[in-house]
């Protein structure tokens, strides 16, 4: 009976200490997801549900370029007025993920694949379809502030339409309404918003995080009480294993008794004659016992020198005794570095790591060598990356705008006996560090993103229109001056000579520029986007000529590079020009080969070029007003005067020019006829009277252009009577002194 009652006792003791194993699995369990809440939580993540947790570790480990946010952590409440409410009415939508607009099938599909239930939002659908201004002014959204384009688009699709009501009267009237104390309306029905964790916002996540910790130190609390009572049953149970019950058998006394009565009968019967028997037998065992001292003084000489090891294991015993309080006390110390360290970091619990290390002692996977090889690499590790860290500190902040650097510099201490002053500043800077990045991945990068495409759409459009087909436009534009230039100069002779302007030839260098940009010129006319960064047509040669310009507009020396621009956006460059000169006498010269005309002849075409430069400088053929003026100084001086007279009107009345002339005075007479006024200037000394030197006066005459060619023309006839006289006069004496 007492038997059974042991058994049952024991029995009860093993069933109680299972389900407290199993209380304690199951609270560490729960302690372990709590902890990788905080640190979620910690490092600026939201609050979300198992099913996003699960779905966002798998989305950046197998899809990193699709760049996966959650809704709730890209929106900020206005106030916490409406919060609990909007929030009860979102419910689960408040976890759909945002993607990038091309990843959106492949992150569904992938979804599917694992069967997960998590949504993700039609961003590209949403941008083109959302419209802010046909959102009520008292809709829901308008107490939600978001910067990132796709969330706001969703806004305002799926919850623009919902409106703040006042009561429950008001709401049934209402399509898509919601009080403030959580009804809410919606396919003509209405409903009561359950209450949930705040998740949106700032807030929120901070709210979550202390709510979490606190949770954290009651689960500990919790493990640690269970534990206890663990280790108590298995003390009971160990007790109740080792409790015998006392017997009491007469038996083993009878059987006793029977062979001492044995024993004194065989004594009574004993015969004497077996005395020789008995000494031969003594002595046999005498020789035994001597057998038996020798192996007794051997074993005596074996246990000397177990005696000595013994001392010698107990040396070594105490030395491990008098350095294990050591090792005990840097184990306290290791202890409480690692619970400041976890006081400092949030992300980091205590009991947790303290778990992983009890875990991987009991599992015996490691190696002692190993890991004293691998704590020598890691006690220098936190210098060498304290260091790297300073140094991309500073090229960071050297780097970006005042605005976006880290302020709070790690400290230099000369004298810190670890890492462990650092550590704090460390994780602050970590803290804002991934505040900033999520910023910057949730806003700004996509923010960026967009102008990116925007700047790199503005390249090209610069690129192909105000650049290639630009340049193109003024060489052939400068072509069809000279061809009109041409077709002025076929009306006019100079003397003897005529003058054509050649075009023909082009420089091989530019002549790749001009095809490259005649082929851009006829993509940028189709009516399809040009990019001729991607699939176009544009020949291998074009190609080459392309990259060779990106390249000088990517130029780091941008002085060298401006240059080289220039010089090919000069059209003048393009080609070799040439003037000829067409004589009466059927002979045909190229100027760049004349090097033995006069000095008149070279003067022609140097106006030539002069008028070429002058109406394409002032757009002369150009519809609209221009500027139709020509100074010229030093003008006709190496001319004779029908070639100048020649030149003044094909700039006067072909090209429709008001010329300007500067000349001496001496060199005027000639010419005065062809122009409308004169302004004579002449310059006097005066007397020192110490304010000027010389005056200068100006003397303008307005011409009689009619009666002057008269008077020349007059004096012209006049010279030639005279020139006559003379020469028939010399001749006479030439025939007189001969007949003589």
């Amino acid at each position: 009976m007492r038997a059974v009652l042991a058994r049952s006792v024991l029995m009860a003791v093993a069933a109680e200490s299972e389900s407290l194993g199993q209380r304690v699995e199951a609270a560490k369990k729960e302690r372990g997801e709590l902890a990788d809440r905080k640190q979620r939580l910690a490092a600026g993540a939201g609050n979300y549900n198992r099913d996003t947790v699960l779905a966002l570790e798998r989305i950046r480990e197998r899809l990193p370029d699709a760049g996966v946010q959650v809704l709730c952590d890209l929106v900020e409440p206005v106030s916490e007025e409406w919060q609990g409410a909007i929030e009860g009415y979102m419910d689960g939508a408040r976890f759909n993920l945002i993607v990038k607009p091309d990843w959106e099938a492949r992150t569904i599909d992938f979804l599917q694949s694992w069967g997960a239930r998590s949504k993700v939002v039609q961003g590209k659908r949403c941008l083109e379809r959302a419209d802010q201004s046909r959102v009520p002014g008292t809709s829901i959204i308008h107490e939600l502030r978001t910067d990132h384009p796709i969330a706001r688009a969703y806004l305002i699709e799926q919850f623009g339409s919902v409106v703040k009501v006042a009561d429950s009267e008001e709401l049934r009237r209402t399509p898509r309404g919601l009080t403030k104390d959580g009804k809410g309306s919606g396919a003509m029905t209405m409903f009561i918003c359950e209450r949930r964790d705040f998740v949106l916002g700032r807030k929120a996540r901070e709210r979550a995080l202390q709510r979490t910790t606190e949770m954290l130190e009651a689960a500990d609390k919790d493990i640690g009480e269970l534990e206890s009572s663990q280790g108590t049953l298995k003390g009971f149970r160990e007790l109740l294993t080792t409790l015998k019950e006392p017997t009491f058998d007469a038996q083993p006394l009878a059987q006793h008794g029977g062979d001492l009565d044995a024993t004194r009968r065989s004594l009574s019967q004993l015969d004497l004659t077996e005395v020789e028997q008995l000494r031969a037998e003594l002595a046999r065992l005498e020789e035994l016992i001597r057998v038996h001292e020798l192996a007794i003084e051997a074993a005596k000489e074996t246990v000397t020198l177990a005696k000595q090891r013994i001392t010698t294991a107990e040396g070594v015993i105490e030395r491990i005794n008098g350095g294990r309080d050591a090792r005990l006390q840097e184990r306290e110390n290791q202890i409480r570095r690692l619970k400041y360290l976890c006081e400092a970091n949030s992300e980091k619990t205590y009991t947790v790591m303290a778990q992983e290390v009890d875990d991987l002692i009991a599992s015996q996977t490691y190696e002692v060598p190993a890991v004293q090889t691998r704590l020598s690499h890691l006690r220098a590790q936190p210098e060498k990356l304290l260091g790297d860290v300073r140094e991309m500190l500073a090229e960071y902040n050297a780097a970006v705008r005042s605005d976006e650097r880290f302020q709070s510099a790690l400290p230099h201490l000369t004298d810190a006996p670890s890492f462990d002053p650092y550590y704090g500043p460390l994780v602050l800077l970590g803290r804002s560090v991934s505040m900033l990045h999520n910023e910057l991945e949730s806003i700004g990068l996509y923010n960026n993103r967009a102008k990116v495409e925007e700047a790199e759409r503005s390249f090209h459009d610069v690129f192909t229109k105000q650049f290639c087909v630009e340049i193109k436009s003024k060489v052939d534009e400068g072509v069809r001056m000279l061809r009109q230039l041409n077709i002025e100069l076929e009306k006019l002779k100079f003397g003897t000579d005529r003058f054509n302007i050649d075009w023909s030839k082009w420089e091989p260098e530019f002549q790749e520029y001009y095809g490259f940009f005649s082929a851009v010129a006829e993509l940028a006319d189709s009516p399809e986007a040009v990019d001729l960064f991607g699939e176009t047509e544009l020949s291998p040669k074009h190609i080459e000529v392309r990259d060779r310009l990106v390249k000088l507009l990517l130029d780091q020396d941008q002085d060298r590079a401006g240059r080289e621009l220039l010089r090919i956006a000069d059209y003048r460059n393009y080609r070799r020009y040439e003037i000829w000169n067409d004589s009466d006498s059927g002979g045909r010269i190229a100027l760049s080969t004349w090097g033995t005309g006069s000095g008149g002849q070279l003067e022609t075409p140097a106006y030539i070029v002069r008028a070429a430069v002058v109406t394409n400088r002032l757009r002369l053929f150009d519809k609209g007003a221009s500027l139709k003026l020509l100074v010229s100084d030093e003008s006709f001086s190496r001319m004779d005067e029908p070639r100048a007279r020649a030149v003044l009107r094909y700039l006067r009345d072909s090209m429709g020019l008001q010329l300007v002339s500067a000349m001496p005075t001496k060199h005027a007479g000639a010419l005065r006829p062809e122009f409308d006024r004169e302004f004579s200037f002449s310059r006097m000394n005066v007397p020192d009277n110490g304010e000027i030197d010389f005056v200068s006066e100006c003397d303008e005459r307005i011409f009689k252009k009619d009666r002057m060619r008269e008077v020349w023309e007059a004096q012209r006839q006049e010279v030639r009577e005279q020139a006559k006289l003379l020469f028939e006069a010399a001749e006479l004496e030439e025939v007189t002194g001969a007949a003589k």
